[in-house]
């Protein structure tokens, strides 16, 4: 009898752990097959993977807002595609410190203006470089906030007036001082030296011995020396930035009571209030595929343009997505999202003078394409992709950006006041849009942009 029971209860235990056994299976099974079951109102579902059309152009945003960023960029970059773009500095200085005392026999000998590198280059820096240097002619006015729109309709890295890329100002056009050199914009201990205008330091520094008025008033000074303007050459190969911790040295020499000796010295004035420093770019896009694009045309599609997209910082170079159809699609056959992935794909070379883009981040723009808001996660975390080197094997290597957008696709296809005129904009990062002119070419598949959105849902059937 107490055999038959161990027996009993052996079945039964084996019952118990087949019966495990197949349901764990049967799990799996969903996992790897895509089958699942809607337990809410009992309908068979299969997962599906699908890639979805993405319509690309390239859009020009409004001018952006430059001033203040902490970076003097000066430079050119012409690339074949896209033009020419030169970007040059502009920048109030403070005012002299007069509290110095000097000896009676105290000689002025030189102005110079010394800038120092922050690391930052784009372009072939093997080049020699040329900049000059102006006396501005008219005040450095930032532009105010437009009244006429409604706090949600600002791009999203605007919040007060600023001084844009776009703004001109008007300066000598005889240079104080100019230079030619080859750019060390890695090195930590080389600087850029340039000797300025003879007259221009001689008169300051007579000022600074009589403690001139104009040097005690702001208003008095701004209006002797409104500022200065830091521009390259039309030739120029590359983007350099230096600090916007500038030194407008006044030389000068006396002669030491104690040994007779002749001591040199320097007076040293810096740069003004940040606020009145900005860069200031210029644009000629009439030899590239982008002729037509200003901010009277600001976008223009992929195929009018070889099939190619683009990215810029500084210039507002974006790339505008739109994903037509998708929501109908999506919203007539899906009842979950469970994953949404936007790949975009380059064929720039990693090794060039001009290389990909680090990083890229994604912007929401309303109907205008002005970008109001960073996309983010359901964590609520702005979205950013790190780029990904490519495989060269059977032809040139593509590098890519992959994002996870599960939770915006989730919003447009399940949100039912979404806005059908509103777009995604392929941008730098924010904090590298305004000070950069770092570029990207998104690459071509059968003459369109390389940028494809694969979408993991549960279709009912």
């Amino acid at each position: 009898m107490n055999d038959m029971i161990r027996m009993d209860t052996g079945k039964k235990l084996m019952l118990m752990l087949l019966s495990l056994f197949l349901l764990l299976f049967f799990e799996r099974c969903e996992q790897i097959d895509g089958i699942s079951l809607d337990v809410g109102n009992s309908a068979l579902g299969v997962n599906s993977l699908d890639t979805f059309s993405v319509q690309a152009s390239t859009f020009l945003l409004d001018p952006l807002p430059t001033g203040n960023q902490g970076v003097l960029l000066t430079g050119s970059l012409e690339d074949e595609y896209i033009g020419r773009a030169k970007i040059s500095s502009f920048f109030r200085l403070e005012m002299p410190d007069i509290s110095r005392e000097f000896s009676n026999d105290v000689q002025f000998d030189s102005l110079t203006l010394r800038l120092f590198y922050n690391g930052y280059s784009y372009g072939d820096t093997t080049q020699i470089m040329h900049l000059s240097v102006h006396r501005l002619t008219e005040a450095l006015d930032p532009r105010e906030l437009s009244i006429a729109l409604e706090d949600d309709e600002y791009p999203v890295f605007v919040s007060s007036e600023n001084l844009y890329a776009d703004q001109s100002f008007a300066y000598d056009t005889t240079p104080l001082g100019k230079i030619q050199f080859i750019p060390k914009p890695k090195s930590v201990q080389d600087t850029v030296l340039i000797r300025l205008d003879q007259t221009l330091g001689n008169e300051l520094f007579q000022m600074v011995l009589k403690k001139d008025s104009k040097l005690v008033s702001e208003d008095e000074f701004l209006e002797y020396l409104k500022g200065l303007a830091i521009i390259p050459s039309e030739d120029a190969h590359a983007i350099i930035g230096f600090k916007d911790s500038i030194a407008f040295n006044l030389h000068y020499s006396y002669e030491r009571q104690s040994d007779g000796r002749r001591i040199r010295d320097s007076l040293t004035i810096g740069k003004g209030d940040n606020t009145y420093q900005y860069n200031h770019v210029e644009t000629d896009r009439s030899a590239g595929l982008l002729k037509a694009l200003s901010h009277d045309k600001q976008e223009i599609t992929a195929a009018a343009s070889e099939g190619r997209t683009f990215i810029q910082g500084t210039t507002g170079l974006v790339t505008r997505l739109r994903f037509p159809y998708l929501r109908e699609t999506l919203g007539t056959s899906a009842t979950a999202i469970n994953q949404a992935q936007l790949i975009v794909e380059t064929d720039q070379s990693e090794t060039g003078y001009i290389p990909p883009l680090d990083s890229l981040i994604i912007l929401k723009a309303n109907k205008y394409g002005t970008p109001t808001a960073l996309l983010q996660n359901a964590a609520g975390s702005s979205i950013m992709a790190v780029y990904e080197t490519g495989s060269s094997s059977g032809g040139v290597g593509r590098g890519r950006y992959v994002f996870d957008v599960t939770n915006y696709i989730h919003e447009l296809v399940n949100t039912k006041t979404y806005n059908g005129d509103e777009s995604l904009l392929l941008s730098l990062p924010t904090s590298d849009l305004l000070k950069k002119m770092d570029l990207l070419y998104i690459a071509t598949d059968a003459n369109k942009p390389a940028i494809t959105l694969n979408i993991l849902y549960i279709k009912t059937q």
